[in-house]
């Protein structure tokens, strides 16, 4: 049985449910070294807390300034063996030894994107300045760690100190053999919105801009490789690149030509990839369609360019791609059915991708018999892939508060344990019976997932 949720009801538990995973992993979960505040950030602390009854006050506050654990050197010094939490475990904190920069691109991002839905109220939480505060100052630190203390192959960038002058202003080394353009654009993301951080908050010293503005000189280099190659870059990728690169445009006015002329050639080729069925080939040189969530992100994708750039070619390709995906909706079980098997899987990253280009869609259409669709099929999809398949656990208990959150009744809940989405569900959909494999947080999918439901 499928449940009816207003909009509204459905973007604030959206919105929660991120809220809750995101502060558990990135903010004070155990997930990263601990770094002391100084002294201005304790002052800030305490004036944000002010009148809280003394038994309440945080004694040991602490902020995550990389992403990793407890008990390895301290990040200045860089480990031998970081750590990659794509395999973590909350129950026995099992991980892999390597240290990928997407997870640290998703955790600034999503942390920033938290703070003006936990300031306007949207999130319901105690302290509301006190956890937007300690979101911002955490995001700050891993910006940094990030620019500073990273260096991997699949950066363009490393920062160097060139030890010319005394302000200690270091080049960009281009790295041009085989890199990871969708790490690029999700770390430039990141950075550009601590940098609109910085600029609009004045709690925090804006002292890192410089620093992290510097390392945005990459994005004209990732968007030429974006232009030159686009004929063989996939659909996928494309659709991912685009959605990064306009959220860099809310973000800093850096490059901004550059950067609207690439998201626009972007749209374009997904116009041109798109047949009369609806589909999108993968690339210009492969007949094959792309997957139903690549179908979602780039209608996602192509909706949002509608607004930056009012196009006719973008609104039609978005509603024939619309066309397509209504066709693999089953009104009986709330699902988008994409295989011909009795058993359909989705993923955690899926789910997120797929609400977040119907929340588009129902903001853009003016058809009112299309709209009252789609808003039907979004809470019935919502009720389906989160109420009905348990995706999330112990999801009452927040971080930094002892009172339980209002939210839906979508399973237990134990105060000890951290709230944590599955990374999937398979339902058989003939006998409508779900299986969630319960208690894997996968720090890349899962996070990346949170910053879907949270556009």
């Amino acid at each position: 049985m499928n449940f009816e949720f207003s909009y509204p009801d459905i973007i604030k538990q959206c919105n929660t449910m991120a809220y809750l995973n995101i502060t558990s992993f990135c903010l004070l979960s155990g997930c990263g070294n601990i770094e002391m505040p100084h002294e201005q950030e304790l002052n800030q602390i305490y004036k944000l807390l002010k009148g809280t009854d003394s038994s309440k006050m945080p004694k040991n506050i602490a902020f995550m300034s990389s992403l990793y654990k407890r008990c390895i050197p301290a990040y200045e010094v860089l480990p031998e063996n970081p750590y990659d939490f794509k395999g973590f475990y909350w129950v026995n904190k099992k991980t892999k030894r390597v240290i990928e920069p997407d997870v640290l691109a998703y955790s600034i991002s999503c942390m920033t994107a938290l703070i003006a839905a936990v300031l306007s109220g949207e999130i319901p939480v105690d302290k509301k300045e006190f956890i937007a505060y300690c979101l911002g100052v955490s995001s700050i630190k891993q910006a940094r760690f990030l620019t500073d203390f990273l260096k991997l192959g699949d950066f363009f960038y490393v920062g160097e100190d060139t030890g010319d002058n005394v302000y200690g202003e270091y080049s960009i080394v281009i790295n041009t053999e085989n890199p990871d353009l969708r790490t690029q654009f999700r770390v430039v993301e990141a950075l550009s919105s601590v940098i609109k951080l910085l600029r609009q908050s004045g709690l925090h010293s804006k002292e890192p801009i410089s620093k992290l503005e510097k390392c945005l000189e990459v994005l004209p280099v990732i968007c030429e490789n974006v232009i030159e190659n686009i004929n063989s870059l996939s659909s996928r990728d494309l659709s991912i690149i685009c959605l990064s690169l306009l959220n860099t445009l809310k973000h800093s006015d850096l490059h901004r030509d550059m950067t609207y002329n690439t998201v626009n050639t972007i749209g374009f080729e997904l116009c041109e990839r798109l047949d009369k069925t609806g589909d999108i080939s993968r690339n210009m040189s492969d007949d094959d369609c792309s997957s139903f969530t690549t179908l979602c992100n780039c209608m996602h994708c192509l909706i949002k360019l509608y607004d930056v750039n009012a196009i006719s070619s973008y609104s039609n390709a978005y509603i024939k791609l619309y066309d397509r995906i209504d066709s693999y909706w089953d009104s009986c079980c709330g699902l988008f059915i994409t295989s011909g098997k009795n058993k359909q899987k989705y993923s955690f990253k899926d789910i997120s991708a797929v609400l977040a280009a119907l929340r588009a869609l129902r903001c853009s259409l003016t058809d009112p018999d299309l709209f009252m669709h789609v808003d039907r099929q979004l809470s019935s999809f919502y009720s389906s892939v989160i109420i009905s398949s348990k995706l999330f656990n112990n999801q009452f208990y927040p971080i930094l508060q002892e009172s339980r959150m209002e939210h839906h009744n979508l399973g237990s809940s134990v105060k000890s344990n951290a709230p944590v989405f599955s990374e999937y569900f398979e339902i058989k959909v003939n006998k409508r019976k779900y299986h969630c494999e319960p208690g894997v947080f996968e720090a890349e999918e899962i996070l990346s997932g949170c910053r879907y439901l949270l556009y």
